[in-house]
């Protein structure tokens, strides 16, 4: 083992391990904000989004770009928000993308919306849209711009779902998923590309297609008027409640444009996507408050699932579960690695506790053997080496 890989595993033990607690506090979404650039303004978009949710509109956190970009919209995708996802900016710059056919346009009622850019595998999935304005006044100081829509698979589970979304099953709901959304627009083209990255919670192997089905765009711009009673055009015309309204307005933005129609369409994901993309790693060791059951490395992330037993003791639970968020991935190149989310949960039927976490190396990456590093329930140091599993 390399002097350096020694040292950063020495580093990574002493240090107080922080465990964030915003992320999936919200309707399990991710409230970051994209990193920020000098030719992009950039909103804080928190308190729109909580109020965006109190109206009953489906969103996942955004952030607003205003700026202007040529023709190389793969890589204005990459550099603004993929960036963000550090996993999804490697698999994309290693090709692990497909660009989709110009003519995969939906339109109605004066905008275009078209399928840019898609990437996925078993544990993300990464869209960009593109939005056309006839009217291109439209975004002309736009802040916020909010969909209600679907999005489903080839067998008709819900990645994403609109509120007013009926019909769910036991099926279908498992693949509803938490995201983050990025928006970058250029005013004189009257275009938005609008770029969705979604963490499902449960693996999502198998999907074929991915299908939209939008009922409605908002767009929002900063409040002009901090009237109690003032109404935009758009929100007096509207059938949104007066509270729902008072809540955009208290958090400082107004609904400029509503635009109600039908957009629908989807896209064949490519063969490149399919087939056994993972690369296992097998524990050599197991903690004593959990169990690694499995460890995957995929072009977007890499995988660790563990199990632990249910408790009726709140501190015993709150334990683990901190112990396991605090997790630290260190690689054979000595490189630490953080998880991306704080994880999804779900009981199974034998009573134990599915809990995976997410981290940011990738399958790009070419490493093959991993040190996983914890506090435990009793603040000792313990490190569980991973080994690549060996092919049969």
């Amino acid at each position: 083992m390399s002097d350096q890989f020694e040292h950063k595993l020495e580093k990574a033990l002493n240090d107080n391990i922080i465990i964030p607690n915003s992320v999936l506090k919200k309707k399990a979404l991710a409230f970051e904000e994209i990193r920020r650039s000098k030719k992009q303004k950039q909103t804080s978009s928190y308190k729109k989004i909580a109020a965006a949710i109190i109206a009953g509109i489906t969103i996942v956190g955004a952030s607003v770009g205003v700026g202007v970009y040529g023709d190389t919209t793969l890589a204005m995708v990459k550099e603004f928000f993929f960036a963000k996802d550090q996993g999804v900016q490697l698999a994309a710059d290693n090709g692990y993308i497909q660009k989709v056919d110009k003519n995969n346009v939906m339109k109605d009622n004066g905008v275009s919306i078209q399928i840019k850019n898609v990437l996925y595998d078993k544990s993300k999935i990464a869209v960009s849209l593109q939005f056309n304005f006839e009217d291109k006044s439209i975004i002309s100081n736009m802040t916020d711009l909010i969909m209600k829509y679907d999005l489903t698979d080839d067998k008709g589970r819900y990645i994403e779902k609109a509120e007013y979304t009926k019909g769910l099953t036991n099926e279908n709901s498992k693949l509803l998923a938490s995201g983050e959304s990025s928006i970058q627009a250029n005013e004189e083209e009257g275009e938005i590309i609008y770029n969705l990255v979604y963490y499902p919670m449960n693996s999502i192997d198998g999907i074929n297609s991915l299908n939209f089905n939008i009922s409605s765009i908002s767009v929002f711009s900063s409040l002009e008027n901090k009237d109690v009673s003032y109404r935009t055009e758009a929100e007096s015309q509207s059938n949104i409640l007066t509270e729902n309204i008072e809540a955009w307005h208290k958090n400082g933005i107004q609904l400029s444009k509503e635009i109600q129609g039908t957009w629908q369409g989807g896209i064949k994901l490519d063969a490149k996507f399919k087939g056994h993309q993972e690369i296992n790693f097998i524990p050599k060791q197991q903690p004593e408050f959990a169990k690694i059951v499995s460890a995957e490395l995929l072009p977007t992330g890499m995988n660790i699932t563990f199990e632990r037993n249910p408790s009726e003791d709140d501190e015993i639970i709150k334990s683990q579960k901190n112990t396991i968020d605090g997790s630290i991935l260190i690689d054979g190149k000595g490189k630490t690695h953080k998880s991306t989310l704080k994880g999804y949960s779900r009981a199974q039927d034998n009573g134990t506790i599915i809990k995976v976490k997410t981290f940011d190396v990738t399958s790009f990456d070419n490493v093959n053997q991993f040190k996983l590093l914890f506090k435990d329930i009793d603040g000792k140091n313990v490190v569980i080496d991973l080994v690549r599993e060996k092919k049969k």
